[in-house]
């Protein structure tokens, strides 16, 4: 606790103030205090200080203070005028605080704060908060953007629900229910524009409970995933066309990952063999290649994987009927733009008239 006289000089300190600045009162009194604040905020703090005794007003400032082991430690210092019974001005009375910790725990909140704003700018996430009592909800710029909103507009709940595709309501819905009971949220759903078109957005949220530990309100973000969608149906198309002239081929046609696990056969291979799909990749597809024959074509394989080199093999596979045909065949790696290899793609050629003659 301190006091100053209307000459703005201080007149009083409590024991409390001395013993924090370890000084006594003859260094402190007057404008001896003021020798003890940071010189970072020794302007700023004067004039707070001056200017509320020219208007004789309250004052509160918070500022740097030297403590008796010459540490700098923040303090709120907080100022109230002085009347007499008969209205007359006769100086202030302050108390001061030391705040330190919460001023150091605000910075870090607001460092770490600033922090997460760059990486959801960086990541053009769109951020919500969603209070479940009243539905209130609020959002950011770049959540609206989302929406195909240009320009900053008021949107209830229900308003955007209706900018979901009826279809995917079910999806968000499901979710939801999901969150109130695992706490996270994660949805993708369809976003209807206001010129019609079609655009996907995907729905990341976390559940935050009140002191009676129920569900309160939802904080989460949104993603553009549009190009992305489209990308994923642009493969499944090119997979499913591929698929469609594999198996109108009369060539065998499979692949295999970047490891030499072969995962796919073209229906011949299946009419061949007389083999399901499970018993092929389960079982392995060495099972149907003779056993003479399996030795060198494991060896190749294993050369081809690991080299990246192509695969070429002259082999006997078994007929379901089974008798053993000569067949020609070849795999060629597909790599990346890195060089890497991403699968393996390889035929079958029967040759088997071509080696009797032979």
């Amino acid at each position: 606790i301190w006091m100053a006289g209307t000459d703005k000089l201080a007149n009083f300190f409590n024991k409390e103030w001395l013993h924090f600045t370890g000084r006594n009162f003859e260094e402190e009194k007057g404008n001896g205090w003021a020798e003890g604040v940071h010189p970072a905020d020794f302007k700023r703090c004067l004039n707070v200080y001056f200017e509320a005794f020219d208007k004789q007003e309250e004052f509160y400032m918070e500022y740097r203070l030297k403590k008796n082991d010459g540490e700098y430690r923040w303090i709120s210092n907080k100022g109230v005028p002085r009347f007499n019974t008969t209205g007359i001005f006769e100086g202030y009375i302050g108390a001061c605080m030391d705040i330190h910790e919460r001023v150091i725990y605000q910075k870090k909140l607001k460092e770490d704060e600033e922090r997460l704003n760059i990486i959801i700018n960086a990541s053009e996430l769109g951020t919500w908060e969603l209070n479940l009592g009243s539905k209130e909800v609020h959002y950011s710029d770049r959540y609206l953007e989302i929406l195909g909103h240009n320009k900053w507009i008021e949107l209830t709940h229900e308003q955007i629900l209706e900018q979901l595709h009826p279809e995917d309501l079910v999806i968000r819905d499901a979710a939801f229910k999901q969150a109130l009971k695992t706490g996270l949220l994660h949805y993708e759903s369809r976003v209807i524009w206001s010129d019609q078109s079609i655009h996907w957005m995907e729905g990341k949220g976390k559940v935050f409970y009140d002191e009676k530990n129920e569900a309160s309100h939802l904080v989460g973000t949104i993603r553009d995933i549009t190009e992305e969608k489209y990308f994923q149906q642009e493969l499944q198309a090119r997979e499913k066309k591929f698929r469609l002239l594999a198996d109108s081929m009369p060539e065998f046609v499979w692949t295999g990952n970047e490891e030499g696990v072969l995962d796919y056969f073209n229906q011949s291979v299946y009419d061949y063999t007389g083999l399901t799909a499970d018993q092929l990749i389960n079982s392995g597809w060495l099972q149907i290649v003779h056993p003479d024959d399996r030795e060198e074509n494991l060896r190749l394989w294993v050369e081809s994987v690991s080299t990246g080199k192509d695969f070429l093999l002259e082999h006997r596979f078994r007929r379901q009927d089974g008798e053993y045909r000569w067949q020609l065949s070849r795999a060629v790696p597909q790599k990346d733009a890195a060089g890497k290899i991403q699968m393996w793609v390889g035929t079958s050629t029967d040759i088997h008239q071509i080696k009797e003659q032979e």
